[in-house]
């Protein structure tokens, strides 16, 4: 589940949010995956992981 968090610090940037979501659907497409580590305050991490690429 993607939701875009809404507070001062992210009300500055311009955008819908929809990257994650459409980046996610190419991933699967691909047999990938997508893992995310976030912590609040500080910033989110995303990992790709395809098959077959290294």
């Amino acid at each position: 589940i993607y939701f875009r968090s809404d507070n001062d610090h992210v009300r500055q940037f311009k955008g819908s949010g929809l990257g994650i979501p459409i980046a996610y659907g190419l991933v699967k497409k691909l047999g990938g995956t997508i893992d995310v580590e976030s912590t609040a305050g500080e910033g989110t991490a995303f990992t790709i992981k395809i098959k077959g690429m290294s």
